[in-house]
């Protein structure tokens, strides 16, 4: 009997799977109860997302370099980056917290996906870290984060504990 040979899979296909790993983590960190910390963990794990993504296209890799295009590349989304700190300050009111706990993890999720996707269409044409412009892909980044908004949206439609409204 032949032994089945897979397919060698795509560095996209490999690189969506790694978005979609964390994606995963950046929803559980978001879930993390003190406030800043989940923010520095969700931006840490971004951090090791392009770091990932980078190996996968053997793009030289700097940690200093990408903190400060992900922090130039969020913070022109002005809600996105106030979004989490007061998602985050809402946690210490007793009233608010399982809610906060709920959006900053939402919000960790869909950062971490636009984050990766920028990434990943900025590698996939060519492009290093030395040559990525926040401000040209801000753009792409907003639609994708506006595609994870919509998902999650849709997901949440689709499953309310297990029973259809």
């Amino acid at each position: 009997m032949k032994e089945q040979q897979s397919k060698p899979q795509s560095k996209e296909v490999q690189a969506e799977k790694i978005i979609k790993k964390y994606t995963a983590g950046g929803a559980g960190i978001g879930l993390f109860p003190l406030p800043l910390v989940d923010l520095v963990g969700i931006t840490a794990l971004q951090v090791k997302l392009v770091h990932a993504l980078a190996l996968l296209y053997e793009i030289e890799f700097s940690e200093q370099r990408v903190k400060a295009l992900i922090a130039g590349h969020i913070g022109g989304g002005g809600t996105v980056i106030i979004s989490p700190r007061l998602a985050g300050t809402l946690k210490l009111l007793p009233i608010t917290a399982p809610f906060s706990l709920f959006a900053t993890s939402a919000l960790g999720a869909m950062t971490t996906y636009a984050v990766g996707k920028v990434f990943l269409l900025h590698f996939e044409t060519g492009g290093t870290l030395l040559d990525f412009d926040p401000h040209a892909l801000r753009e792409y980044y907003m639609k994708y984060l506006s595609k994870a908004e919509s998902t999650a949206a849709l997901d949440m439609k689709r499953s309310y504990v297990g029973v259809k409204p």
